[in-house]
């Protein structure tokens, strides 16, 4: 379900999913929902700001990679280190479009554009999903309170279609894996992208 549309006004999206066991194999019944708002802010000299804000509750028992596995929009995270079934994200953009690179000859020549992000997760895991307090020697999926933060800037407008961010893990820098390696806490995006 889709609510508001318009380049302003936010956009509002449903998402309620149910597993059938049985159906084409799959192994479990489960229920997951979630709801998700957009919204492109005007802000004048500062630019635009983009946010997106999605909450999700998965009331059913299931297996880790069957859980909400947050990599899709942390960049520093690395794949299945954090699962949830219930949790709160948001995703904030801003692109300051000339408010510092008009200052700088070079860029300013080029079109090029500043941009920042701001990602933060708030996530848990029930003891049924494993939600259980981590065991010295052992990783833990669950983020156990401490929100995900993740931050970056970059530029964009590159040959009018390319972006580069630098993006920096904030919090859970020392959260190492099964073999007790600890996380990169940088992470560098290349995207193409076209704004009109």
């Amino acid at each position: 379900i889709m609510l508001g549309q318009g380049t302003d006004k936010p956009v509002v999206t449903i998402r309620y999913t149910h597993g059938f066991k049985g159906l084409a194999g799959g192994d479990f019944n489960y229920d997951k929902l979630a709801a998700n708002i957009v919204q492109k802010l005007h802000m004048g000299i500062f630019g635009k700001g983009e946010y997106s804000f999605t909450a999700g509750y998965i009331p059913s028992t299931l297996p880790t990679p069957l859980l909400e596995n947050h990599r899709y929009n942390f960049n520093t995270m690395r794949f299945l280190e954090y699962a949830s079934d219930r949790y709160l994200s948001l995703n904030y953009t801003q692109h300051m479009e000339g408010l510092i690179t008009n200052s700088i000859p070079l860029l300013r020549s080029l079109n090029m554009r500043t941009v920042a992000d701001l990602n933060i997760l708030e996530g848990s895991l029930t003891a049924a999903n494993g939600g259980l307090p981590s065991i010295a020697g052992r990783p833990t999926r669950s983020l156990e309170g401490i929100p995900y933060i993740e931050a970056g800037y970059g530029v964009e407008n590159i040959l009018k279609f390319i972006r580069v961010d630098l993006l920096y893990r904030v919090t859970h820098r020392n959260h190492a894996d099964a073999n007790g390696i600890k996380p990169d806490n940088f992470a560098t995006r290349v995207t193409l992208q076209f704004r009109l």
